[in-house]
């Protein structure tokens, strides 16, 4: 690239992005979730009022965008040609793992914010098993029983019973990208699979959470062919700094030796839309 234009940010040079080329899935998914975080600050930025923490922060965010751009994480990045070369909070998520204790946490924490008795009806109902437990527990002591006792059916006992099923129904079913279910192991693995399907078609409909499709090879390729990465790096400092560039300035600053195609029109048509795919899309699209 010849003489920079006046409007070029100094850190920017278009040769550096050129490594993308040999950009593997790993490499793409690396680089992308970067630029993610970044935006995530830059949005925590925009709330800040006093103007002297907002210089500051525009300076840390400059400064960490000139990093991430820079030719060495580029390279970094082209390294990465299988899951194990990838940073350890890029592993791909499992799509089934047991109930952890934080779900549990975040469960009880979404029905005790409910507006609704749920959870004072299941506590009612766990005084009055514990209630029923010692009772038993007494009995059997003096019958001499020592087998565990099905003091349980009387959960529900008629005076405990709900007398509105229906807050049961606002129980959250779903936790940001999650979704808690019970699965009975007595039942047959084909009787199973196809009840899953089932439900996770169900259970797609009612929720707004879009599945991540795999980006194919060939739209890889058109990542780089369009200058993805070298325009989200643009927009970024454009949201830090407030500056703004004509779209025919970036498209002069991504395709500065295309003389015989309409760079703006490719720049709208080819690069922006990819860009914007790809940041606000879930990891999962590249793996």
């Amino acid at each position: 690239m010849e003489r920079k234009p006046e409007y070029c940010p100094s850190w920017f040079n278009i040769e550096n992005y050129s490594i993308c080329d040999s950009f593997s899935r790993y490499s793409w998914e690396y680089s992308i979730f970067l630029r993610q975080l970044l935006i995530n600050v830059i949005s925590l930025k925009d709330r800040t009022k006093k103007n002297g923490k907002k210089q500051l922060a525009n300076q840390l965010l400059i400064n960490r965008l000139i990093e991430i751009s820079s030719p060495e994480i580029l390279l970094e990045a082209s390294t990465m040609k299988s899951e194990e070369s990838i940073p350890s909070f890029l592993e791909k998520e499992k799509s089934i793992s047991d109930l952890s204790y934080c779900d549990l946490l975040t469960i009880y924490e979404n029905l005790q914010y409910q507006e609704n008795k749920s959870l004072d009806y299941m506590k009612d109902i766990i005084k009055y098993r514990d209630k029923c437990h010692e009772m038993f527990k007494e009995e059997d002591k003096k019958l001499g029983i020592s087998d565990a006792h099905a003091y349980w059916i009387n959960y529900f006992d008629e005076d405990f019973y709900p007398n509105d099923w229906s807050v049961f129904d606002n129980i959250p079913q779903y936790e940001e990208d999650d979704a808690h279910i019970r699965v009975n192991l007595r039942n047959n693995d084909e009787d199973i699979i196809n009840s899953f399907k089932e439900w996770l078609q169900n259970t797609r409909q009612k929720t707004d959470i879009i599945r991540s499709n795999r980006i194919s090879d060939k739209e890889l390729t058109k990542l780089s062919q369009f200058k993805t990465l070298a325009y989200i790096d643009l927009f970024l400092w454009m949201k830090i700094t407030d500056i703004k560039l004509t779209q025919y300035q970036i498209a002069n600053l991504l395709y500065p030796n295309e003389f015989d195609i309409d760079i703006k029109e490719r720049l709208k048509a080819c690069t922006i839309p990819r860009a914007t795919m790809v940041l606000n899309s879930s990891r999962r699209i590249f793996s």
